[in-house]
């Protein structure tokens, strides 16, 4: 969804530690860490590129596992056929806050086949209201817009944010950054280009 507002990082941290919901709270932290779109969060996706195809999964409880520093999980990949899953993850040092919002869901979900057990139309509807409490213009898929544009402004590293995302393409996944003015105007403050590339132009 090309155009798709980004959210600020802080609000987005804002919105999810705020949520009073625990469950929309699970599902905004879900859909923003892993930078999927809404139907792979859901407990089936009926969406087939071939006839007979069966019907994909959502994520699983037991597609995740803990080491000493992050969580990570295979994710369902509905647009990507040659990979189906993807991989993704969320390290504990760097964003602990959405670590254990997503670590405390799945605790409770210790004994279930899915991670949500509801259907795509309900997680939209549950995570697009929250979001419009704060901008009206704010809707699920900018959750996927704003992780792939936090990525590519920490990271620098146009592959990370496309390994997130799932998609095949490069391209594709540029779509998806949409680099704010603030963050270009700290990256330029005070400094010509000269210094800003490191080399005479």
């Amino acid at each position: 969804m090309p155009g798709a507002k980004v959210i600020p990082y802080h609000l987005v941290k804002h919105i999810i530690e705020n949520c009073i919901d625990s469950r929309t709270k699970a599902l905004l932290a879900f859909q923003y860490a892993m930078g999927n779109r809404v139907g792979e969060l859901a407990k089936e996706y009926k969406h087939t590129k071939k006839k007979g195809e069966p019907v994909t999964e959502g994520i699983r409880r037991d597609q995740f596992f803990e080491t000493e520093d992050s969580l990570e999980w295979e994710s369902p990949n509905f647009k990507n056929y040659k990979h189906r899953t993807k991989r993704a993850w969320i390290m504990k040092a760097s964003e602990g806050w959405l670590f254990n919002v997503i670590k405390e869901w799945l605790a409770e979900k210790v004994d279930a086949k899915y991670v949500f057990d509801i259907q795509q139309c309900q997680i939209r509807k549950l995570i697009d209201a929250e979001l419009k409490k704060f901008n009206p213009d704010w809707h699920s898929h900018c959750l996927r817009h704003s992780r792939a544009t936090h990525l590519a402004e920490a990271f620098k590293d146009p592959f990370l944010v496309k390994t997130v995302l799932g998609h095949a393409r490069l391209e594709t996944s540029s779509t998806y950054v949409n680099v704010s003015q603030e963050r270009m105007k700290a990256m330029m403050a005070g400094k010509t280009f000269e210094e800003i590339l490191g080399r005479k132009v």
